[in-house]
């Protein structure tokens, strides 16, 4: 009797490390599926790239990274991570992939990442110039 009882807090207490492994800290987590799948992708050269990216840096990243991201994950579709970022006043494409990559700069680091606040850091583009009056 007494081996059954150690053995099932054993199996109990196995399942408890296994959820004791480090979870996702991104607020909203739908971004935790695609930040994970470009953390497996990516070089390690590429994330101390990243990883040492300054504001300039990231603006630079627009049309190569930046389109890679928009294209992979559908920011010209409408999905939840779209819908996310419309819901929060980012409707572009091209203004989403800022915050996005901002973001992942952030899981990729480990700390708390809550994207809302990453759109607040990235500034919106400047109005298109008004039409010329005739």
């Amino acid at each position: 009797m007494r081996f059954m009882t150690i053995s099932a807090l054993s199996f109990l207490l196995s399942g408890c490390v296994a959820d004791s492994e480090p979870t996702c800290k991104v607020d909203p987590d739908i971004f935790c599926e695609p930040f994970q799948q470009i953390s497996t992708e990516l070089s390690s050269e590429d994330k101390e790239r990243l990883l040492a990216a300054t504001p300039r840096d990231i603006i630079g990243m627009h049309r190569g990274f930046g389109t890679a991201i928009r294209n992979s994950f559908g920011l010209w579709h409408d999905n939840d991570l779209t819908r996310f970022f419309k819901s929060n006043g980012v409707d572009d494409p091209d203004s989403m992939s800022g915050p996005f990559i901002t973001g992942l700069i952030g899981y990729l680091e480990g700390r708390e990442v809550v994207m809302t606040e990453e759109i607040e850091k990235i500034p919106p583009p400047p109005p298109p110039p008004p039409e010329p009056s005739s």
